[in-house]
């Protein structure tokens, strides 16, 4: 059995895995932070409602422009199902 398929498809799968969780991380823990400080100096509840809303849109505009940005093979691989009736 020739396993160079399959540790290949593997290291791509974990670099794709980094360069996203990397790029979230970027945003999510500085965004955490302020609104952790804004919360603890006595910040209204919705102020840090609408700084967690932003973060939601920013996380959501970074996947889709990364699923955007891989090949249909992904695509057609990973997103579409082959449902047989």
């Amino acid at each position: 059995m020739n396993r160079q398929p399959v540790i290949k498809t593997l290291r791509e799968l974990a670099d794709e895995i980094y360069e996203v969780s990397f790029t979230l991380f970027k945003i999510m823990i500085p965004t955490l932070i302020v609104i952790k400080l804004l919360e603890e100096v006595g910040a209204h509840i919705s102020g840090a409602l609408w700084l967690r809303i932003a973060f939601a849109i920013i996380v959501i505009s970074l996947l889709s422009r990364w699923l955007l940005s891989r090949s249909n093979v992904f695509k057609e691989r990973y997103l579409y199902t082959n449902r047989q009736t």
